[in-house]
């Protein structure tokens, strides 16, 4: 068990250094399924009405079923017709007669999903998508208009077209953004911690100079930046202070005594997209800024992939001597740093790179085995023998 929580580990540290997709927005995360997704995805797309049948029991742990009639047809119609039964899973009590969305796939014998409450708009918003361009920036215009919508069905799909965008998209309907309300979104501390971190990445691309104060309040004092979307408010902060905003950032959260992890982790998330996805702040100032993440045992095997990346190797001599004073309760650093000695150019990478692993074979063989990191004429990697986990 030991070994493989030991693994988990290596492995997340590995990934922490991974560029941030250009295919997604970047700091966002789906989800459901986008209505649209489901249009496509189901057979059957109807509007229920919900009769006085009673109460179906469900099978165990599923929710018991109800008799609806079709009223009207979206998606299905050589499958069904307006009027006929049918019966699906419906949760709590609702009165005869209410419109219900439901979903159904494989005709002839149809597996319904359960019921949602419908409403007249939600009818409307489904006819609307399936007249959208399937990949197009403008389509996002759109559903910019339902960003925090009273039905929740609407605002969560809203933000779902946007999390499955690019952030080339995002860019492309710039000049289309509604600033205002994605400031007043952000000043609302009840807002959803994804939606937050949606809006943050938006207001990176809409904003102006005016918005830096109410950034830089949040970054400092604001209880809205604890844990809400630090990384992407990081990340807005610099697209509209550009390399000037480092300095607040190191001193709220790279320097500071008693930084929780968390929040060190969000922040590099924040410095990495800049260093992978924009060309807002300079490299040379980000490696400066990463660079000071090493003076900090507990955070320096996080950025060692990230200099490593960015070809950085001024801290060659600096990471050899970490290695070498390192202990068993901080010989997490070691399986980074061979990593990093290994894609090093530099002649005398590969030097301390064999004086290194005679010093500790056991990280380097799982320098190797989880990295790949195997070198001309090495054995495969066979002991993977752990030492204790060491604690933050």
């Amino acid at each position: 068990m030991v070994q493989l929580v030991w693994f988990a580990l290596l492995l997340s540290f590995f990934s922490l250094a991974a560029p941030v997709s250009a295919e997604l927005c970047p700091f966002c995360s789906t989800l459901n399924s986008t209505l649209t997704e489901q249009l496509k995805l189901n057979d059957l797309v109807v509007i229920g009405t919900l009769t006085a049948d009673p109460e179906i029991p469900g099978e165990v742990g599923e929710p018991p079923k109800r008799r609806f009639e079709v009223k009207r047809i979206f998606k299905g119609e050589n499958f069904i017709s307006t009027g006929t039964s049918f019966t699906t899973g419906l949760v709590g009590k609702h009165a005869t007669g209410s419109d219900f969305l439901c979903w159904g796939i494989g005709p002839p014998i149809i597996a319904w999903d359960k019921a949602i409450v419908s409403h007249a708009r939600i009818e409307k918003f489904l006819v609307d998508i399936q007249a959208l361009p399937d990949k197009s920036a403008q389509r996002l215009i759109f559903f910019q208009d339902y960003f925090e919508d009273p039905l929740p069905l609407l605002a969560t799909d809203a933000y779902d077209e946007f999390a499955i965008a690019s952030y080339a998209d995002l860019k492309a309907i710039k000049d289309h953004m509604p600033r205002e309300r994605l400031l007043e979104f952000l000043r609302n501390p009840e807002i959803e911690e994804n939606r937050r971190r949606l809006y943050y990445t938006m207001l990176g691309i809409c904003g102006t100079k005016d918005d830096l104060p109410f950034l830089e309040k949040l970054i400092a004092k604001g209880p809205i930046a604890e844990n809400k979307g630090l990384d992407a408010l990081v990340a807005c902060y610099l697209c509209l202070k550009g390399g000037d905003g480092l300095p607040l950032i190191e001193k709220e959260f790279l320097t500071a005594k008693d930084v929780e992890f968390a929040k060190v982790h969000q922040v590099i998330a924040a410095l990495r997209f800049h260093g992978t996805e924009v060309s807002i702040v300079d490299r040379q100032q980000l490696l400066i800024t990463m660079r000071k993440l090493l003076n900090q045992p507990k955070l320096a095997d996080i950025v060692i992939p990230d200099l490593a990346k960015w070809e950085d190797w001024s801290v060659l001599d600096q990471l050899v001597s970490m290695f070498k004073e390192s202990t068993s309760a901080s010989s997490w650093i070691r399986v980074p740093i061979f990593k990093y000695l290994s894609v090093c150019p530099l002649p005398a990478a590969k030097q301390h790179l064999d004086e290194l692993k005679q010093l500790d074979p056991a990280a380097y063989q799982r320098a190797v085995f989880l990295s790949n990191l195997k070198l001309e004429n090495e054995p495969e990697a066979a002991d993977l023998s752990e030492p204790e986990i060491p604690s933050r």
